[in-house]
C-alpha cells in the first residue's frame, strides 16, 4: 500500500510541474530589458513594449472592451517600509479614484530573491473601471524602490496570475 502512495504521489507532482511549467510557456513571453534602470522581466505572451516619452516604457497587451491591459514601472526615493510606501500610493489613489476597494494586499518575492511587498486594487476613474496590482521592491542604492503596476479592465482578474508570473521574472542586472 505505502509503494502505491508514493507512486501516486510521484506522478501528482510531475503532472503539477508539468501543468505550472505549461502554463509559463503559454503566459510569459520576451525577455524585456530595461537599459535606463539595468532591470530584466519577462513579459507576458503577445505582448509588446511602447515608449510613451517616460522614463520607462510600458509593456502593453491587446485591447479588451476599450481597455489596454499594461506593466509599468516607477522608481522612487522612500525612507519608510514598504508597507508605508504603499499606504502613502493608496493615498493618492483615493484621490483619483471612485470607489477604490483594497481586493488583497501581502508579501511577494521574485524568482532572484527580491522581498518586497503587492496590493491588489479597483476602482473608477470616471467611467473607466479599472483592477490594478502593484508591487514593491528595493532599489539598487539606498532608500530606493521601484514600483511596478499590472493595470487590467475591472473584471480582469485572471491577469492577477500573469502580473504575478511576469514580476516573479524581475532581476536587476547591475
Amino acid at each position: 500500500m505505502e509503494n502505491k502512495m508514493k507512486r501516486t504521489l510521484i506522478i501528482c507532482c510531475l503532472l503539477t510541474v508539468s501543468f505550472i511549467h505549461n502554463i509559463n510557456c503559454q503566459t510569459l513571453g520576451n525577455l524585456y530589458t530595461e537599459s535606463n534602470a539595468d532591470f530584466t522581466m519577462s513579459m507576458p505572451a503577445g505582448w509588446q513594449t511602447m515608449d510613451i516619452n517616460q522614463k520607462y516604457s510600458v509593456i502593453m497587451g491587446q485591447t479588451e472592451n476599450g481597455f489596454t491591459p499594461n506593466i509599468t514601472f516607477a522608481d522612487d526615493v522612500f525612507l519608510g517600509s514598504y508597507s508605508e510606501y504603499i499606504d502613502a500610493v493608496l493615498l493618492v489613489l483615493e484621490q483619483i479614484y471612485s470607489d477604490l476597494i483594497i481586493i488583497n494586499r501581502g508579501n511577494f518575492s521574485t524568482s532572484s530573491g527580491l522581498y518586497g511587498e503587492y496590493v491588489t486594487l479597483s476602482g473608477r476613474m470616471n467611467e473607466i473601471r479599472v483592477r490594478q496590482k502593484l508591487f514593491v521592491f528595493p532599489g539598487t542604492r539606498a532608500n530606493r524602490i521601484i514600483l511596478i503596476t499590472g493595470s487590467a479592465p475591472l473584471n480582469g482578474e485572471r491577469f492577477d496570475a500573469i502580473f504575478d508570473e511576469c514580476v516573479k521574472t524581475f532581476r536587476w542586472t547591475r
